[in-house]
């Protein structure tokens, strides 16, 4: 079920950015001639705000079914489930206020336009700076774990002093 949601909502999304690419994209602003509006901007911005929110909401649910899942449960098969939820938590917690307090809140210009709502822009700041630490920690941590397992699979098959494996 999962895969067939996850095909989909990639469908979805690939459908919708080549329709904003290939529909309308050249369009001019209406106002200003000088500036493109696309046509499909829109539906593409509903499209990102629905699926932050499922995001968001996914995550909640994952983690209150985790916490009560294994209430009370420190160890479950020789993992520390709790200290790892725990610790988890914690992590994001901070690395989203510190990506807010380090986020630049200055005013920008957009389509001719200066944007100064500093909570939005900040914002915007924050969850780059939050995607891109995501991103590199996964990427070390893959790298990491390949490593270990090409360690593991050379002791394995070391050969001994007759030569046989």
């Amino acid at each position: 079920m999962a895969r067939k949601i996850k095909t989909g909502l990639i469908i979805l999304i690939a459908v919708v950015f080549l329709l904003f690419y290939t529909v309308g994209y050249d369009m001019l602003w209406e106002e200003n001639p000088e500036f493109s509006s696309p046509l499909l901007t829109t539906i593409l911005l509903w499209l990102i705000t629905a699926i932050l929110i499922i995001a968001i909401a996914t995550a909640v649910i994952a983690i209150i079914i985790s916490f009560k899942k294994h209430n009370g449960k420190h160890i479950v098969n020789g993992i520390p489930v709790k200290k790892i939820a725990w610790i988890t938590c914690a992590c994001m917690t901070v690395l989203v206020i510190v990506a807010l307090l380090v986020s630049d809140g200055t005013s920008i210009l957009v389509n001719g336009k200066v944007y100064e709502d500093t909570f939005w822009l900040k914002t915007a700041d924050a969850l780059i700076y939050i995607s891109t630490a995501l991103i590199i920690v996964s990427i070390l941590l893959m790298a990491l774990s390949a490593m270990k397992r090409l360690l593991e699979t050379r002791k394995k098959t070391k050969l001994d002093d007759n030569g046989s494996v």
